[in-house]
């Protein structure tokens, strides 16, 4: 799933100004695997009903032997 987080990191603590809602933590992507619940670079759709991680989407098939 794709969900949107505050990841303010208190900038005006630190004596810079505020962004408000024009910071870039303010409302950030986050993907996140329907499977495990881990944060991914990336997803995949599987079965148009679910968004996986790479590692759970390979564990979805089986590995022909050599």
């Amino acid at each position: 799933m794709v969900k949107y987080e505050n990841q303010c990191c208190d900038c005006a603590a630190g004596g810079y100004p505020c962004m408000g809602k024009g910071c870039g933590h303010r409302n950030v992507k986050v993907y996140v695997c329907d499977c495990c619940h881990d944060e991914a670079d990336e997803l995949f759709e599987y079965d148009t009903e679910e968004e996986l991680c790479v590692d759970c989407l390979l564990k979805k098939f089986k590995k022909v032997k050599e």
